[in-house]
């Protein structure tokens, strides 16, 4: 499973990248929205996990506008300090959309994931590594995400 990771604090993108590819993702990291758009234009990803402040604003829901925009359909999941229900727009998304709180641990991290990119395929489709997706393989995530359809 390819994923795109957004966040712009070295240590925190760097360490959290590596328990990525510990849990056995392919991970591309980038410090910026301009990087991960250039990413997105190069590359195929299976979901696209992201900080939502980056640069102390946030801009982290530019990347939903974008995906809109260009008609890719990738879950997102969006890991912050700063969870509040004041952050997440009222807004009705066309993917899965999932919040974290930072600290995540790893094991909450690796359901997020998998509930996240299960949630938005179908039976049969495939991820981008060419693995099948199989309704039987859903895992519930119930702590996690907000989805909005």
């Amino acid at each position: 499973m390819n994923i795109l990771f957004i966040d712009d604090h070295d240590a925190f993108r760097q360490v959290t990248s590596e328990v990525l590819e510990h849990l056995g993702y392919e991970v591309v990291a980038v410090n910026s929205l301009v990087s991960a758009l250039k990413a997105l234009r190069n590359a195929q990803f299976d979901l696209i996990l992201s900080d939502l402040c980056i640069s102390g604003d946030k801009d982290g829901f530019l990347i939903l506008d974008f995906l809109d925009s260009m008609d890719i359909d990738l879950p997102v999941i969006f890991i912050t300090g700063s969870y509040g229900k004041s952050l997440i727009p009222t807004h009705k998304w066309k993917r899965s959309v999932g919040f974290l709180q930072k600290p995540v641990r790893m094991s909450e991290l690796k359901r997020a994931i998998e509930s996240s990119v299960h949630s938005n395929r179908v039976s049969g489709e495939h991820l981008a590594d060419g693995r099948e997706v199989s309704s039987s393989g859903l895992l519930s995530c119930n702590a996690t995400a907000n989805t909005h359809t």
